[in-house]
């Protein structure tokens, strides 16, 4: 008699990329209440924190999206 692990639908890099979505997204939003620091910050719209956290963001989404197509792929 053969066992079969049943590890479920797998999802590779949803988990990661929802991760990535929302630590970055919450550093984005926090950057918008929290004081400027460096005098170059004063005039930009976004903070130095924020732009670095909009690819990550990017990432995340991009991450999400393949890992529903990987599903419906393996699906079909």
């Amino acid at each position: 008699m053969y066992y079969k692990r049943d590890l479920g639908n797998k999802q590779p890099s949803l988990m990661f990329g929802t991760f990535l979505v929302i630590i970055f997204g919450s550093r984005i939003c926090i950057e918008f209440l929290k004081n400027v620091q460096v005098d170059f910050e004063r005039n930009m719209v976004f903070d130095m924190g924020q732009w670095l956290s909009i690819p990550f963001v990017i990432v995340g989404i991009v991450m999400i999206v393949r890992s529903f197509r990987y599903k419906e792929r393996k699906a079909a």
